[in-house]
């Protein structure tokens, strides 16, 4: 977790703005930041920007571990042809996927059992799924809106519409023509009772609280 310094705070708001300005467009222009760090300072982010709104995405564990170690293993890649790739992401202090891959961690005993899991097995990414969303759901402010991948997905749901209002974006242009079409893979790996029971409790969490 990180807790930023009233100075950094500082900062950041003035950088906001002056992105905002420089926009030289209509009342109302927004600024949109999508940078998973953000779940490691989320309460100090609230308290820079009280009037923000902040939109967590989740899906269903198993699909997203195994999303998540094919992008570990896109970047594994990429560093392996070109190893500016993995400088170039440790410069931005991305390290999600890749060589430089450390997991998010918000105590002690997670971030030993973290590090000494293999990435390249489904457990590990469930884990670190788990494990990141438990803390999430307790830091998140209250207002903050949890939007459920498969939700978004249903043609029959009104999860988009419901984001659109309370984002203020009903009356974005082309809004109402977003389509958005299910992704899921199978797998034959097997995962554990204890971990598939915790993943699960979390994802009803999730569920519960999502729009």
């Amino acid at each position: 977790p990180h807790v930023p310094d009233n100075e950094t705070i500082e900062q950041f708001r003035d950088y906001v703005d002056a992105i905002i300005r420089s926009g030289n467009k209509p009342q109302g222009q927004r600024y949109l930041s999508k940078n998973n760090n953000n779940i490691l300072r989320l309460p100090a982010l609230q308290e820079a920007f009280p009037n923000a709104t902040i939109v967590i995405p989740f899906r269903d564990p198993v699909q997203q571990a195994l999303s998540l170690r094919r992008q570990h293993r896109r970047f594994v890649a990429d560093d392996q042809a070109d190893p500016f790739a993995g400088q170039y992401m440790a410069w931005l202090a991305h390290y999600e996927f890749g060589a430089n891959h450390r997991p998010f961690c918000f105590d002690e005993q997670a971030l030993q059992r973290l590090s000494q899991s293999d990435p390249e097995s489904l457990d590990h990414w469930l884990d670190l799924w788990a494990h990141v969303y438990e803390n999430v759901l307790n830091s998140a402010p209250e207002n903050a809106l949890f939007l459920s991948y498969e939700r978004l997905c249903d043609s029959q749901s009104d999860t988009w519409n419901t984001l659109l209002e309370r984002t203020g974006l009903a009356d974005w242009p082309g809004a109402s023509e977003q389509v958005f079409k299910l992704s899921s893979k199978d797998h034959d790996e097997s995962i554990s009772d204890e971990l598939m029971q915790r993943t699960q409790a979390v994802y009803e969490q999730l569920l519960a609280r999502g729009i």
